[in-house]
């Protein structure tokens, strides 16, 4: 197995893959909500032979509806029983550590766990969450430092709420890393990073916010109080 797969199996093990080694032999399967997804994996794990996309609809008793499923499911690999046994410790599925988050393992975990958060009251607010709630404190931290050396930034990579939380300096990163990289157009929204297309976003910003002619208009007047009307001359 080449290893861009490696890094895809990855990126979608932490994610929605399930790993499971009824016997000798591992396979992987997928409950998914996009046929075009499920596609997108199929074709991008060539090494592995897959079944035929099944779909369903599952009823959820907490809302009284039936949703739409698509099952993915791969047949025994050898390359697979290896990867039950790194990520699975007793039953439970836990973070290896000599895991490494690249480029191609960032999207495929994006692309399967994670949410783009937009807000209506900031038409430019971006920030992207990791769903991490199955995993321990101590494996969510981990996963935070990877992320730290991949994307080059401290202060806006954290946890919230058992999730992992990609903003300001990080997110104009990883919108440069993924950009134009999207293998499954149902989940094009998830790429509409706005602003943050540009790594210089943050930068430029201030240099039209207000306070920034002030603080310019009171070094070069030496003055501390003062009409705002003046910023317009």
């Amino acid at each position: 197995m080449k290893q861009r797969e490696k890094e895809i199996l990855d990126g979608l093990i932490i994610s929605d893959g399930c790993l499971y080694c009824p016997y000798q032999n591992s396979r992987i399967s997928f409950s998914l909500k996009y046929k075009d997804f499920a596609q997108a994996i199929a074709k991008s794990l060539p090494s592995i032979d897959w079944a035929d996309i099944l779909e369903s609809v599952i009823f959820d008793k907490r809302t009284n509806k039936g949703y739409d499923r698509k099952s993915l499911r791969s047949r025994v690999h050898p390359y697979l029983t290896t990867q039950y046994h790194r990520w699975y410790k007793s039953g439970k599925k836990i973070v290896p550590r000599d895991l490494k988050v690249t480029e191609v393992m960032l999207l495929w975990w994006y692309l399967g766990d994670g949410c783009l958060v937009k807000k209506k009251s900031r038409p430019n607010h971006r920030r992207v969450a990791l769903a991490t709630n199955s995993f321990s404190d101590e494996d969510r931290e981990f996963l935070i430092s990877l992320l730290i050396k991949l994307l080059g930034t401290e202060n806006s990579i954290y946890s919230e709420s058992r999730t992992i939380i990609i903003g300001r300096d990080a997110l104009c990163k990883m919108a440069s890393i993924l950009k134009s990289k999207n293998p499954a157009s149902c989940y094009d929204y998830k790429f509409d990073f706005g602003q943050y297309n540009n790594t210089n976003y943050l930068k430029d910003s201030y240099k039209d916010r207000p306070l920034v002619k002030i603080n310019a208009y009171r070094k070069k007047h030496k003055v501390r109080e003062f009409d705002l009307a003046l910023l317009e001359d």
